[in-house]
């Protein structure tokens, strides 16, 4: 697996995610910081799961959605969330409880990409994709969303 995308998920994430307090600021969005938290979770569970997903985006488009999963674009503000995010809700009571279960969720996505190289899953704005693929696409998520409280991963 990228060396990179394991530093990040194993360093950098849970370095970022302890500069998020309760008290962080949104700067754009409606979500609160564990509600934001939750929905990351929720993302690495999605991803987890080969479920019958529709893909939103026309085929002639997947090469160029998927392929902005590998540069340095930033996912833009408001991007539509998928339906299947609305479908699991996770309630923290409060942020440590939030910041633990994405820790503890982005450490089995990592072991089980790591443990099954050939899964693959539809996420419904890019496609079918490889691990290495959701990985990209995870850490776009978190740093789109970490954002919206000023921390810069």
């Amino acid at each position: 697996m990228d060396k990179d995308l394991i530093t990040f998920f194993e360093l950098h994430l849970p370095l970022k995610l302890d500069e998020i307090k309760i008290d962080s600021t949104r700067e754009w969005g409606s979500m609160t910081v564990v509600e934001m938290i939750d929905h990351l979770v929720v993302g690495f569970e999605i991803s987890l799961k080969d479920e019958e997903r529709e893909i939103l985006v026309p085929a002639h488009k997947l090469e160029r959605a998927q392929a902005f999963l590998e540069s340095d674009l930033p996912m833009p503000r408001n991007f539509a969330k998928p339906e299947q995010y609305n479908a699991v809700s996770l309630h923290s009571q409060d942020i440590e409880a939030a910041k633990n279960r994405l820790l503890l969720k982005a450490r089995d996505m990592m072991d089980f990409f790591l443990l099954n190289r050939n899964y693959s899953a539809v996420h419904p704005h890019f496609g079918r994709l490889n691990p290495k693929q959701w990985l990209l696409m995870h850490r776009k998520h978190i740093q789109h969303h970490f954002s919206q409280f000023s921390v810069i991963v």
